[in-house]
């Protein structure tokens, strides 16, 4: 039995052309994995990185709240044991007195014209009646 003279397939010539086409696949594949890669929400690196500087942000933020707590705790001690500072944050903070004692404000108080002219009006006021009484 001979055998017929066979035909090269068309697959077989077009074996650049598919070598090619797998090559086009496999860069648009691997192009694809890496975009996943960096946007991936939740996983990608983009999210990698603002979770690293929230991470830094929250670091600093916890340290300076427990400088805050160790101030806040000297602070507390000094008024459980110094009873002078404890008094003097009584007196500056809220205005304590200690029995019979009295507070003079010799401070002037901002007023407005209309208050000076009054001020004078009473003591005119004053001096006439202290002039009928004599």
């Amino acid at each position: 039995m001979a055998i017929p003279n066979r035909k090269p397939r068309p697959s077989q010539k077009s074996s650049a052309h598919e070598k090619n086409r797998f090559k086009k696949q496999a860069v648009i594949i691997v192009l694809l994995a890496l975009l996943w890669l960096f946007f991936a929400p939740g996983l990608g690196i983009v999210s990698y990185m603002s979770k690293k500087s929230e991470f830094k942000r929250l670091q600093q933020q916890s340290s300076e709240l427990q400088k805050a707590n160790v101030e806040l705790q000297e602070e507390i001690d000094k008024l459980l044991t110094d009873p002078v500072y404890l008094e003097k944050i009584a007196r500056e903070k809220f205005q304590l007195l200690k029995p019979n004692e009295k507070v003079y404000d010799f401070s002037r108080k901002t007023t407005s014209a209309k208050d000076d002219q009054d001020d004078r009006d009473d003591l005119d006021d004053l001096d006439e009646t202290d002039k009928k009484n004599d």
